[in-house]
């Protein structure tokens, strides 16, 4: 991943956090841990998503960020992102997946972003129908 692509990586996931800050969420980013080789960062471990906290009625909050401008499709996920926020999901948690398009953020339940397109979809979580696809338009300056 280029140093750019990490950039816009770490800018969606400052304004995805503000936003779920701004509706009542309690949230945090999760670092991504790494060293250097040959005075360049390499990641050492994979993280299992990029904001984790608690939504307004205390469910557990799993959100991934996609630096893509298009929707994000099952192949742009890793297996152990897909695993990640099947299990949050199916033990009562809100997994979240978010991405910009053209100044927008969108959030979506992931189980609409990353099932296969002829699989039903899952049975939603608890409070899960207040994360509907939605799109805040980024306030211009």
């Amino acid at each position: 991943m280029s140093r750019i692509s990490q950039k816009r990586g770490e800018a969606l996931e400052v304004y995805a956090l503000a936003h779920l800050r701004a509706q009542g969420c309690m949230v945090e980013r999760i670092a991504t841990p790494f060293r250097m080789v040959r005075g360049k960062p390499m990641r050492t471990a994979k993280v299992f998503a990029d904001i984790i906290g608690l939504n307004q009625h205390g469910k557990g909050l799993l959100v991934e960020c996609k630096n893509y401008s298009r929707m994000p499709r099952p192949s742009d996920f890793q297996p152990h992102q897909k695993k990640t926020l099947k299990e949050w999901a199916e033990r009562g948690g809100v997994s979240l997946v978010a991405w910009i398009d053209g100044g927008e953020l969108h959030l979506y339940p992931a189980d609409y972003v990353i099932r296969p397109r002829a699989a039903k979809p899952a049975k939603p979580a608890p409070h899960a129908e207040e994360y509907e696809p939605t799109t805040i338009k980024k306030k211009k300056p």
